[in-house]
């Protein structure tokens, strides 16, 4: 059993807390897994979120709440469930709890950020539908999400920071580049302790006319 948190269940999520985005498909049972050993190194609770956006789960928006069919709750509930036994397994010491939203994945996640130390989300891979899929979630939540988002794909799963795998940040000069670049110190700080290996890929120099060209024309 676990904790059921979120709207439905009229539970605030807890705060500082790193929230994966589950659906039951493989590529959310990798970030799931990712996001619990990131929990564990932090040491704060995870919650494991499943948008349960699906026909006979929601209808219209009416005077009270959303219609569900009998039983449609319970069956999402088990989808969580099955997220929640998965980052257990993973590391059976960690706070796990469960949250199922009946919202699409995009807003239950940009609404999960507010409180959460980190989104984690997965990603299918690099192909032309993955690519779709990606900027239909994963970029969505990561443009409105007000805590920082992993996305994790199959091949970087069992990458984490560390010795082998070093931050980057790759600054393009905007307001928020300073604070991305604060975030990679201090995840480098924490995954390297006091030998915090973080690059910094500079950008490609501005373009600039040449006066003498330009009279030329």
């Amino acid at each position: 059993m676990y904790v059921e948190v979120g709207a439905w269940s009229g539970r605030s999520h807890p705060s500082g807390a790193v929230v994966a985005g589950y659906n039951g498909k493989a590529h959310s049972r990798l970030a799931v897994r990712w996001a619990a050993h990131e929990a564990s190194r932090r040491d704060v609770p995870m919650v494991v979120l499943y948008a349960a956006n699906y026909p006979g789960m929601t209808g219209a928006p009416g005077s009270g709440l959303h219609h569900r069919d009998p039983g449609a709750l319970e069956a999402a509930e088990e989808v969580t469930a099955r997220g929640v036994a998965e980052a257990v397994a993973t590391c059976p010491d960690l706070e796990v709890f469960g949250a199922t939203e009946v919202t699409s994945a995009v807003r239950a996640l940009t609404e999960a950020s507010r409180d959460a130390a980190l989104i984690v989300v997965g990603s299918r891979g690099h192909g032309r539908i993955a690519r779709l899929l990606l900027g239909s979630v994963a970029s969505r939540v990561a443009a409105r999400a007000t805590s920082p988002v992993v996305v994790v794909t199959e091949e970087g799963a069992h990458g984490a920071p560390g010795p082998e795998h070093p931050v980057t940040v790759g600054p393009d000069g905007s307001a928020e580049t300073d604070a991305a670049v604060r975030r990679a110190a201090d995840t480098g700080a924490a995954a390297f302790s006091d030998e915090a290996d973080c690059g910094m890929v500079e950008p490609p120099p501005a373009r600039t006319s040449d006066p003498a060209k330009s009279e030329a024309r």
